[in-house]
């Protein structure tokens, strides 16, 4: 019977106990339903943590419209700043359009002089590089854009340009030992041969350049060598560098698609031209 009593008991703490929880339960959702949410304010420094703030930025400078050094949605903006591309003490800065699918840009140096870059469809990340390479005493400038899509090795945009003094403004210089496709994509034609077992030989076709790619025996890769063709690679990344004590133009292609497999080229000033030296296969791309 004593048993029988706790048990009746328990029972009823139980239910009351349930009740209890049902009504704070209600309440609390009454609660809930009076909550207002705070807006997001543009600054929104207060509401997420450094790294949250960094992890909301975007890689990409698609339609930005703006000197790159006040791009605060974008993830490479740090790089854009207090640049002094001429090296006279003075800050530069390149200013970024957008206008019926053409991305437009130009770099506004601190001493007072503009170069604007010719319209181009594509876009990506630009860069600037400057040093002497015809040994006039008169830096010309690398202009370059870094391809954002998702294969990087695949395409590129560069342009050079000399300074002219007697008509005070920069012009572009053109690259006769590279195919101009426009828009600042410059590629070199390569013919790769019918494959030998599981290796593909290739051939450049400016200057007789040859090599060979081996592969595994899965890679689909080998298909392309069931017959021989000729393709024009464009140049994904072209930087400025020094060969037997001259500055060139170091450019890098891939030669197989999405392989990383990839030849590298310097362009050296001779004779009122550029021509290709020091090329090499295989070397680490470029990221």
């Amino acid at each position: 019977m004593k048993r029988l009593l706790i048990l009746i008991l328990v029972f009823f703490v139980a239910v009351i106990m349930g009740c209890n929880s049902v009504n704070d339960h209600a309440y609390i959702s009454e609660d809930v339903r009076n909550i207002t949410v705070p807006q997001i304010s543009e600054d929104s420094s207060s509401y997420f943590s450094e790294k949250e703030q960094e992890d909301l930025r975007s890689p990409f400078l698609f339609k930005y419209i703006g000197y790159l050094d006040e791009a605060y949605d974008y993830l490479g903006r740090e790089y854009y700043v207090d640049k002094d591309y001429d090296q006279d003490g003075l800050i530069d800065r390149i200013y970024q359009e957008y206008d019926q699918n053409n991305t437009i840009y130009r770099v506004e140096f601190g001493n007072g002089k503009i170069l604007k870059i010719p319209d181009t469809h594509d876009g990506g990340s630009p860069d600037v590089q400057m040093g002497d390479l015809n040994g006039d005493g008169i830096d010309e400038v690398l202009f370059t854009i870094w391809s954002d899509g998702t294969n990087p090795l695949a395409f590129g945009n560069m342009w050079l340009f000399e300074y002219k003094e007697d008509i005070d403004r920069y012009e572009e210089v053109p690259i006769n030992a590279l195919i101009d496709c426009g828009d600042g994509e410059r590629r070199l034609a390569v013919t790769y041969g019918l494959r030998q077992g599981n290796t593909i030989p290739f051939t450049v076709e400016c200057n007789g350049f040859q090599a060979e790619q081996r592969f595994e025996e899965d890679d689909p890769e080998l298909l392309s060598g069931d017959e021989a063709y000729t393709y024009d690679c464009a140049i994904y990344t072209a930087n400025l560098a020094e060969y037997q004590g001259q500055k060139v133009v170091r450019c890098e292609i891939e030669l197989f698609y999405n392989t990383g497999y990839c030849l590298s080229f310097d362009l050296i000033y001779d004779n009122d031209d550029y021509r290709i030296v020091n090329m090499k296969y295989p070397i680490n791309p470029t990221y």
